[in-house]
């Protein structure tokens, strides 16, 4: 197969699953890493690889993509994320229609499975059957905001019919998946602070999705698909609460009332 695609990873951290993960990106001959200044072994893992490392400091958002496809040396790009296992039957067909000189679109979608927590399920509020994966690079911008940084040609698609897919198995642990979300709602509170979205429509989307939920998730399923469920409305939750969280100065109400209590003690006590 003669492979037209390069793939551009941005990652931190990510020592127990680097190995696999570019042993299944062995059909790709152009590999740009993106290590966000990862503070375990990755680093030392990725020495003496045949691939391009750019070294970056860390982030929670996914920028520095850009800095990947300057590098990249084909046209078409995709950006995997660690957790993403993609099956050499699609690679086969993307490969065979992208070199095809009547294909003129700009972005390919594709068959996805989701995993989370271990866990695809069609019930679940996470599923995910189709996604846009492969970009053609001459159509691409790119922004900061978290989860939104590839900014692509929106109209212009090919879905393709495979029967291989992309895997994406994420969130190994219930631990894993609340640290990764406490970083990407974080960064998204700051976003929407910034645009001075205002709480109470934050607040009513959210209880829009807690009903929603309720009515598809929640009632008449198992404790698999509830779980699933918990956990996409933690994530919204804890958006809001981060973004909640900066209209409000703690730190001066705690300093208010440590400094009531001090003003309490007789003088020279």
């Amino acid at each position: 197969m003669q492979n037209k695609i390069s793939s551009v990873v941005v990652l931190y951290n990510e020592e127990q699953r680097i190995e696999k993960f570019l042993k299944a990106l062995s059909w790709c001959d152009d590999i740009i890493i993106i290590n966000k200044s990862s503070t375990d072994n990755t680093s030392k893992f990725l020495r003496g690889k045949n691939i391009t490392v750019i070294n970056v400091p860390y982030v929670d958002n996914g920028s520095f993509g850009q800095l990947g496809v300057e590098r990249a040396r084909h046209e078409w790009i995709a950006f995997p994320a660690v957790s993403d296992f993609i099956s050499y039957d699609l690679i086969k067909d993307v490969n065979e229609i992208i070199a095809r000189d009547d294909f003129d679109y700009n972005t390919i979608t594709v068959p996805f499975n989701n995993y989370i927590l271990g866990m695809n399920l069609v019930d679940s509020p996470w599923y995910c059957e189709y996604k846009r994966y492969f970009f053609r690079k001459s159509s691409l911008s790119f922004t900061q905001l978290v989860h939104r940084e590839i900014v692509y040609d929106q109209i212009n698609n090919y879905e393709l019919r495979s029967a291989g897919c992309v895997n994406h198995l994420t969130h190994q642990s219930v631990l894993s998946q609340l640290e990764r979300h406490t970083r990407y709602t974080r960064e998204e509170a700051s976003e929407l602070y910034e645009k001075k979205e205002p709480l109470k429509v934050l607040k009513k989307d959210l209880l829009k999705l807690l009903v929603r939920l309720i009515k598809k998730t929640f009632l008449f399923k198992d404790e698999n698909v509830f779980a699933l469920g918990i956990a996409f409305f933690m994530y919204y939750s804890q958006r809001y609460l981060f973004t909640w969280e900066k209209y409000q100065d703690i730190d001066k109400k705690y300093e208010a009332i440590k400094d009531d209590i001090i003003r309490g003690f007789p003088d020279g006590e």
